[in-house]
């Protein structure tokens, strides 16, 4: 059974064992000439308890690393969206590095449009057996690092999801009460269309730098007595839901088709390209890599420094915004095979950031101000640095500033943005079912701005 209550005008919910949450929204970056659309509270990770989860995409155990869920017909650089009806399944894997078998269970909630619970009970979202033990497992094999990598597939032959939406994979260790990570995904019903359009933001002060993402949805053969008030429309960046913009209304309704118009209130900074780490292979060298070196403590790798690009002008690169892929082209097996890195990041900066912290991110981050990815200053060397111990593959990532006081991170002082960088786009259309009190998903549109 499923209860909600309020704690310091935070959403929380209470799930069989105690399990809580907090929802996190909000964009990510700001200039100084505008406040941008509200957003939640950071989290830190020491808010974090063992009764508590949040419903975002977050691991609770230190010794879990290289999280992943995408659709296996895509595999790792894809959305975590299951269309009903499809036979590509999804996939969670992680790894323990540890590296000692743990019981790891899983179950799953469901979310409203907002991510918060919608207060479905699971045997009116999905049938099978929950909880479940994840019980595909294997070590790796020629690393220095060991460790043990788990993988699971949703729906599979024991548990059948019964309802569309967004759902919060929640996996958790033997007591129940030892929350490991928590994933979002969404099922698809696929019951309307939706075609974008992508222009320089309406606002003059803001056409070099913002995105206005405009569109319309065709409800096809579905009727809906009020579009306004039952239909909702998310929208997000390069797979990012800490800038996303939530409850969009339509401006307009014409021959069955939603118009969306906002000039305000759907648009995003452009951002700048992604910077990356190149790291598939240890035989040969890289732009950006300066060198490998084995030590005592594993494999170190030295990236070449990098410099601030905040007022630099636009450049295109080839970018995979702001994702990972796990490879090893050295062995055989992109799975168990790939080592673990400590991976040095450099940021020349003649001086620090006044009242701020600088920290790296991206995928690899959780799209967060981790702890474990903030840099800190050397006088000596008049830089930002950081050491993290990163899977082998393909990285992208950005440096972000995270002013005191302040729950918003900018890019721009860092990373600029321009109105011309290409980025992904999600765009999200629910309908709420007023017979059960649920959002259902009925239509989604991945597009890149580089087709426009």
């Amino acid at each position: 059974m499923v209860s909600l209550s309020l704690r310091n005008s935070k959403l929380y919910v209470t799930c069989f064992l105690l399990f809580s949450s907090c929802a996190n929204q909000g964009p990510i970056t700001e200039f100084n000439q505008e406040k941008e659309r509200g957003a939640v509270e950071e989290i830190q990770d020491d808010f974090v308890s063992d009764d508590f989860i949040l419903f975002e995409d977050h691991t609770y155990k230190e010794s879990i690393k290289t999280v992943q869920m995408y659709n296996s017909g895509v595999e790792q650089l894809s959305t975590p969206i299951f269309e009903v009806g499809s036979n590509s399944p999804l996939i969670l894997s992680f790894d323990d590095l540890s590296a000692e078998y743990a019981n790891y269970y899983y179950t799953l909630i469901h979310c409203n449009s907002n991510w918060e619970p919608s207060g479905l009970i699971e045997p009116e979202f999905m049938e099978g057996f929950f909880p479940d033990l994840i019980n595909t497992w294997q070590h790796s094999f020629n690393t220095i690092i060991d460790y043990i990598r788990y993988e699971l597939v949703i729906p599979n032959p024991n548990l059948r999801i019964t309802k569309s939406g967004n759902f919060i994979l929640l996996v958790y260790e033997d007591n129940k009460d030892q929350p490991v990570l928590t994933r979002r995904f969404m099922v698809n019903e696929n019951q309307v269309g939706v075609e974008p359009f992508v222009r320089k933001s309406s606002v003059v002060q803001f056409r070099n730098y913002k995105q206005e993402i405009d569109f319309n949805v065709f409800l096809k053969n579905l009727e809906i007595p009020n579009p306004f008030r039952d239909v909702s429309i998310v929208v997000k960046q390069n797979g990012r839901w800490d800038n996303a913009i939530f409850d969009l209304k339509p401006q307009f309704i014409r021959n069955n088709t939603l118009e969306y118009n906002h000039e305000r209130n759907n648009e995003f900074w452009g951002g700048n390209e992604f910077r990356k780490i190149d790291m598939k292979s240890m035989r040969y060298g890289t732009e950006e890599i300066n060198n490998f070196k084995q030590t005592d403590d594993g494999i170190q790798v030295y990236l070449n420094p990098q410099k601030s690009r905040g007022y630099r002008q636009y450049l295109f690169e080839y970018d995979i915004n702001g994702k990972f892929l796990i490879r090893n082209d050295d062995g055989f097996d992109n799975k168990l095979e790939p080592e673990y890195m400590n991976v040095h990041f450099i940021l020349e900066k003649s001086e620090p950031i006044e009242n701020g912290d600088v920290y790296i991110l991206g995928e690899l981050s959780e799209w967060k101000a981790k702890p474990a990815f903030k840099m800190k200053y050397d006088e000596e060397s008049l830089s930002y640095r950081a050491s993290i111990l990163l899977k082998q593959g393909y990285y992208n990532y950005h440096f972000a500033v995270l002013e005191d006081g302040k729950s918003e991170m900018d890019l721009s002082q860092l990373e600029g943005t321009h109105s011309e960088t290409v980025n992904e786009y999600g765009i999200f259309v629910y309908l709420r079912d007023r017979s059960l009190d649920y959002d259902r998903l009925i239509g989604i549109r991945q597009f890149s701005t580089q087709n426009f």
